[in-house]
């Protein structure tokens, strides 16, 4: 029987590398404007990451054409949290990156 691996990543002399098709990306803030400046919008929940930046690349993601630094679109419940070195980024995977945004 196959057994996963759960290791996503690991941290080595040069920085962090990617393993097996994950991407680790930075929290991108999604800034909504209200519609009306009389009208407050208060939020009960929070809202699901549908974007981050590519904080680390490796081949999988270069072969898409996405760099560090490149926003990409995900979908939403795609964020699994995960803490390096005590900053927070979001993994998921490389396959599932939906657009990359234009600087």
């Amino acid at each position: 029987m196959a057994t996963e691996s759960q290791a996503i990543a690991y941290k080595g002399e040069d920085g962090i590398g990617l393993l097996g098709g994950w991407g680790l990306l930075e929290p991108v803030e999604e800034t909504k404007q209200p519609e009306s400046d009389a009208i407050e919008i208060v939020k009960l929940k929070e809202d699901k990451v549908t974007k981050g930046r590519v904080a680390f690349t490796a081949p999988w993601i270069e072969e898409l054409g996405v760099k560090v630094g490149d926003v990409v679109g995900i979908p939403r419940n795609m964020d699994y949290r995960i803490k390096i070195d005590g900053k927070e980024y979001y993994r998921t995977r490389a396959q599932d990156f939906l657009y990359v945004e234009e600087s």
